[in-house]
Formats: structure tokens, sequence, C-alpha cells
């Protein structure tokens, strides 16, 4: 039977785009005024407090200022920011909204909460915040710019980029709404401008670590990978707990072969921020690629946990679970990959090799079929969907799989053998050869191939060239722990030795004993 192969035996990692955060507007504070208790001198004193980052003791004062006086729209205010930065969005949001009731034209209030909606997803109400702040005050460039970070939550490009460039009509040095239309025009793959906005938010302030990172993944599309890790380097060196940059630096160092980079990487990352779910499902990526099954399903259980909606996540889970013996738990995996993205011609396909192993070749079919219409130039579906045809023995449709497999990746180990296992099993001996011969030259691990090339040349009466292509595959098997393959090789070369009066050859690998 021909070898099945899963596409996301090694799962691609993805670069992370830079999460953009937006402008708060500062703390009001009035004039003092005379009378005794003076709630304004409370309001003063929590302002200090709030400087310094004590943003608990700054509640205090603004609760008591509020005690003595319950109408003033700024203490409300002041206190919504120090409970934004305090990390209580919804108190912030409650504060924001009784500051504007008080003052319906607070346009400060308007921006504030609207970041804070923002931060709590509701998209909507943060657009109808920024938009009345703009009503109120045109002038103001802080409240386009964060508009135009909520349009670039919610993908709509077009209106973030208006959005970015009239702050900077208003504002040429707002560093951030460079960054911000920068990340647009990445997003939207229109590289030179998005370099040009980088260059330019740097050029404005050199210390500004996002924008290196945004300068780096320009590099990083266009192939430049010596320029894309500089730039990582740079961004990392000025904000050492900069979570997205160690993620992408750690892909970088993966895509390049540095393994043990790369793990270091996105080991700074989840320590940095523990809740960064792409960091996580980047190191599950390394960690399965590495052989260690266990450590990266837990990594894709916290991605998970994070981002219960990220179906890439519920494919690679699947993937390890099948790895680990859990064929049920993969295949339940895969089946949610496919509902929370049921254009994942990946998902698909994945799905229908978990149901080729389990038997179900009909649904396997069905998957891989909609997998290539999803999808016509997934070389792995063809490659999956081949194996299937041949199980149920359509032998002309795997053939035919086969061939477009390789006409679409052409160096593609797996359909070579796949192929050569049909032909051979076809009677097409000189084929099959042809085929084995290749998958051994694009991949010098695949034991398989080497085996069955083996038993094609010794049907030729190439007794010598057959032993040292089993003695190849037994070596492989050996290495790669598949201790039932190693000893059935090194037995049936051993039988070879003693039938045919072989002389044994110069030298054996260790643990060979023929």
């Amino acid at each position: 039977m021909g070898r099945q192969t899963r596409q996301a035996r090694r799962p691609a990692g993805r670069l992370m785009g830079i999460l953009v955060t937006g402008l708060l507007m500062g703390v009001a504070t009035p004039g003092l005024s005379q009378g005794r208790p003076d709630p304004e001198l409370y309001n003063r004193q929590g302002t200090e407090r709030s400087a310094l980052g004590d943003y608990k003791g700054a509640i205090e004062f603004y609760d008591v200022a509020l005690r003595l006086d319950p109408r003033q729209p700024r203490v409300y205010y002041n206190r919504g920011i120090a409970h934004f930065y305090a990390g209580d969005l919804q108190a912030a949001i409650r504060d924001f909204t009784a500051a504007i009731r008080l003052d319906p034209r607070f346009t400060l209030a308007y921006n504030n909460r609207g970041l804070a909606r923002r931060q709590v997803g509701d998209f909507p109400g943060a657009l109808s915040d920024f938009n009345q702040a703009i009503k109120l005050d045109p002038r103001q460039p802080l409240p386009y710019y964060n508009r135009g970070l909520v349009y670039f939550d919610q993908g709509q490009m077009q209106p973030a980029i208006e959005s970015f460039t009239a702050a900077l009509r208003l504002d040429a040095q707002l560093v951030g709404a460079y960054f911000g239309r920068g990340l647009v025009y990445y997003e939207l793959g229109d590289i030179p401008r998005a370099k040009a906005d980088f260059d330019r938010a740097i050029a404005l302030d050199p210390s500004y670590a996002q924008a290196y990172l945004g300068r780096g993944l320009t590099f990083y599309s266009q192939g430049k990978l010596t320029e894309a890790m500089a730039e990582f380097d740079r961004a990392v060196s000025l904000n050492p707990d900069f979570a997205v940059a160690y993620n992408n630096r750690g892909l970088l160092a993966f895509r390049q072969g540095n393994q043990r980079a790369a793990l270091e990487d996105l080991n700074r990352a989840v320590r940095a921020n523990p809740e960064l779910a792409r960091a996580f499902y980047n190191r599950g990526v390394v960690l399965y690629t590495q052989g260690e099954a266990g450590r990266s399903k837990a990594d894709f259980d916290r991605v998970i946990a994070l981002q219960p909606d990220m179906a890439m996540a519920f494919n690679n889970r699947g993937l390890t679970r099948q790895s680990l013996g859990d064929a049920p738990g993969g295949l339940a995996d895969l089946d949610q990959a496919v509902a929370l993205n049921p254009r994942s011609a990946l998902a698909y396909s994945n799905r229908g090799l978990a149901r080729l192993e389990a038997g179900d070749l009909e649904a396997a079919l069905t998957d891989f079929n909609q997998a290539i219409t999803l999808d016509p130039t997934l070389a792995i579906a063809f490659n999956n969907r081949g194996l299937t045809r041949q199980r149920v023995g359509d032998l002309t449709g795997a053939l035919a799989d086969f061939d477009q497999a390789l006409a679409l990746q052409p160096t593609y180990g797996d359909a070579f053998y796949n192929r050569g296992v049909v032909r051979f099993g076809q009677g097409d001996r000189p084929a099959a050869l042809a085929d084995f011969n290749r998958a051994t030259e694009v991949d010098s691990r695949a034991a398989a191939a080497f085996y069955n090339r083996g038993v094609i040349r010794f049907e030729m009466g190439e007794q010598t060239a057959a032993i040292q292509d089993f003695l190849k595959a037994a070596d492989l098997y050996l290495e790669q722990g598949r201790m039932a393959n190693y000893q059935q090789t090194v037995q049936l070369v051993r039988e070879l030795y003693t039938r045919y009066k072989l002389s044994p050859p110069p030298a054996q690998s260790a643990g060979r004993a023929p």
C-alpha cells in the first residue's frame, strides 16, 4: 500500500501583524474652586496618582471627589481613564458614559469611550463614538486615527486608509497614523506604500519598535529574510517585552531552518504575553515538526482556549491527536476545523486522510473531492485521493491523481512513491523502478522507497544493488524508530544471504546483523 501523507505534517506558522493601540486623550483638570470641602482638590490628587501609575490610588481620590459632587463630568472622565489603564474596561465605559450624560459635547469622553469599546470588541459602538467625537471637533486628529484602527480591526481597509490619512492631514507628526496606515497597505499587499509609511514613522521616532516590526514584515513578504531579521532584532532591542516581535522573529528562524532559535523566541513571546494565541499556535507547529506531539497538543489546547474560533488550531490539534493514537479525538477536531472554516481545502484534505485511515473510504473520497474543488492546486489532496482510489480498486483514477499531484508539485516524493506502488501492482516494473528512483532522489530518508526499489532490482537479477537498497531501508527504519519494519527487512536480508550464498557487505551499520 502506498504511503499516506498529511499536508500539516509540517503545518505552516504565520507571521503576526502588530497589535495597534489607540490613543487616549488626557485627563481634565479645571482650576481649583475656593469652597471647602473641595472636590477639585481630590480630582487633582487623583490626577497626580494616575500620572505615577497608581491607578488604584487615583480611583480612590476620584471616588471622594464624586461623593462630594456627583455632577462633575471631568471627574467621571478622569476616573474612566484610571479604570481603563487599570484594565477595568467596563468600569471605564460606565464612567465615560456618565461624563457624556452630564456633558453631551464632551469630545474627549466620546473618544476614550470609543477606545474602551474597541478593546471589549464593541466595534459598532466604538465607531459611533469616534464619529461623534469627529462631529463635535473635526480638527482633532486622534478620533480619526482611532476610527482607522476600528476599520482595520473589521477588515474595512479603504475606510481605514481614509481615516489615517485624515488624521495625518491634521497632524503630520502623528507617528501612529503612519504606522497604522502602513499596516493597512501591508495587508492589502501594497508593499512599497507600506514600507514608505513605516520608514516615515521611524524617521519621526527612531525608538518606535512597532514600526521596525512593520518594516520587517515588508522585507519578509519580499523574501528579504536577512533584512527582515535585522528589523525584528531592532524591534526587540528597543522593546525587550515585545511579544509579537519575538513571535515573528521565531517564525523567520523556523523558516531558515533554525528550530532552536525559533523555539527560544516563541518561548519568549508566550512569556511576554501569555494571552498571545498566535505565539502558542506557532510554537505548537515547531514542536510538532520536532516530533513533540504531546507538547504540541498542549499548545494547541491553549490556542483553542484563547481563541475558540481558530480553525487551523483545531486542524493542527487534530493531527497531533492522531499522531498520539487518539483517532476519534483527531477526527472530532478536524470536524470542528471544517465547521469553523468550510472554505479550508486543507481541513477537508486532512479530515479525508483521517477517514481513510479509519477505513471510511466513501467519506474520505467526499472530503478529498471537496478539497480539490476548493483548491485545485492542492497537491496533497490529489495524492491522498489517489490512495483512496487505489484502496477501492480504481487504479486508473489513482494514477491520474498521482500524475496531477506531480504536475502541481514536481518534487513530491510521496506521490512518486505511491505511483510506483500502483505501477508495480500493474506489473509495469520499469515505470515503477523509475518512480522509486525519483522518490529516493527527492527524499533520501524514504525508507519504503529504498525497500521497494530493492524488490524490483532483485527481480531483475541485480542482487548486490537490491541488498544495498534493503540495508539502506533497514538503517532508515532503525533511525526512524520503525522497529517492526526494521526487523522484517533485516530478516529478509539474512534469508537472501543464506538462500543465495551471497557474500556479506564489507561494512555494517550499528544495530544491523544480517
